[in-house]
């Protein structure tokens, strides 16, 4: 190893990684329960502009759905200018021949602070469930006085493309709101078809050979529809020896290393397995639990969505290293002892502008490969004459394959002295 270095006193720091020269895998996290998620929305306003929601007019919205999911709320933003006795009805209704057919598949009824605006997430009793491609209307409804309206605030144009406001004055039938515009509107809810994932996650990261360490498979299904069935095998890689599990708290109705889950509801589920490093295994070896998933879905076609897997590393050791100067001149070179401080570790080197090297050598080399988390040098700088003078500094961090210098990092600073 080789270290190209200006001037001295020096101490350089390394965070190594003893006995493994490979990356410790990034480790998944569970896949979000439920699965809701905004699927339709425009949420472009224009100051105050709204449409009124009255005994005389209602006001609808349309929107074409790019999935099909369970509708759980809408967020709407609304104003009532009367008094808290006012209702506002809002209701879910299917489309007939481009305009709110008499259709009811939801509604709701209630009531919001006069004189508030705000985006009011509005919750329907039951849910709908919407089809994929379809358009639906959310259509607002009053009994409340013309003087006091509720206020459905909106964009003062055309931007959302897939859907329209209409009003509908005095029952006299829907059309199209003038100017053209959209409501302000945010559809949220769940996918309909059931969607299993298989995540497996080391909860010991660094176990040693001959200790236990524990997986947890979190196996979720994100959609509305339940699963009919999923199965879980552990595929029995090398270096892991299985030592228990807790697969039938969780619902699986056979064993390791086999297990069977039916009827999997929209949710979180999760499941752990300990295993036992194998003795002998060799430090700095990375192991993988991995376990192969297949399930049936709501409508019964058979799933074959990615296995899970997880790694570990055997018998990781970390350490601080420091690098300090054990001799400054033709043999410069670097100790992995701690620096003693004081006079002792204080070395003297002149760095002329003339663009050469000065290489600190590790010596000895360290007797294992390792890993560096970290490089930190720190430098004393003057000018000879004690003066200002600004320097330019390289610093590169080389390793020596036994045939040639191979840069693994390095860094530039332009440095004032005496300043």
């Amino acid at each position: 190893m080789s270290r190209r270095l200006p001037t001295s006193p020096l101490a350089v720091t390394f965070f190594v990684l003893l006995l493994g020269a490979a990356l410790l895998p990034l480790l998944s996290t569970p896949a979000a329960a439920f699965g809701e998620r905004v699927y339709e929305s425009n949420t472009v306003i224009a100051g105050t502009n709204h449409l009124s929601v009255d005994s005389s007019d209602s006001v609808a919205q349309s929107f074409l759905t790019s999935a099909s999911y369970r509708l759980l709320n809408l967020t709407l933003r609304l104003r009532n200018s009367g008094g808290s006795s006012n209702t506002i009805k809002i209701a879910i209704q299917t489309d007939a021949a481009g305009q709110p057919s008499s259709t009811i598949l939801a509604q709701v009824t209630f009531a919001i602070g006069n004189t508030a605006l705000a985006n009011i997430v509005v919750t329907f009793p039951s849910p709908p469930s919407l089809g994929a491609g379809v358009r639906y209307w959310i259509v607002a409804t009053s009994s409340t006085s013309i003087v006091n309206p509720y206020e459905w605030h909106h964009s003062n144009a055309n931007t959302y493309p897939n859907g329209q406001a209409m009003t509908n004055f005095g029952g006299g039938g829907w059309t199209p709101a003038s100017p053209a515009t959209d409501m302000y509107f945010v559809a949220y809810g769940r996918e309909s078809a059931s969607n299993l994932t298989a995540i497996l996650r080391a909860l010991d990261g660094e176990p040693n050979p001959g200790e236990t360490v524990t997986f947890r498979l979190y196996l979720n299904n994100t959609g509305n529809n339940a699963a009919r069935g999923a199965w879980l095998n552990d595929t029995l890689l090398s270096g892991l020896t299985h030592v228990s599990d807790t697969a039938a708290a969780a619902g699986s109705t056979t064993g390791w290393p086999s297990f069977t889950f039916a009827d999997l509801t929209n949710g979180v589920r999760s499941f752990d397995l300990t295993c036992r490093v194998n003795v002998g295994t060799e430090p700095g070896t990375i192991l993988t639990k991995a376990l192969a998933f297949v399930y049936v879905d709501d409508a019964g076609t058979l799933r074959t969505p990615p296995s899970a897997q997880a790694s570990v590393l055997v018998g990781t050791q970390s350490k601080q290293l420091y690098l300090d100067p054990a001799a400054v001149g033709s043999a410069q070179r670097l100790d992995p002892a701690k620096p003693s401080g004081g006079s002792g570790s204080q070395f003297n080197e002149t760095l002329k502008k003339d663009a050469s090297t000065h290489d600190f050598d590790l010596d000895p080399v360290l007797a294992r490969p390792f890993h560096a988390f970290d490089a930190n040098a720190t430098l004393f700088l003057d000018s000879a004459t004690h003066d200002v003078k600004v320097v330019r500094l390289n610093l590169t961090l080389t390793d020596w394959n036994g045939v040639t210098f191979i840069p693994v990092a390095y860094a530039e600073k332009s440095i004032t002295t005496n300043s």
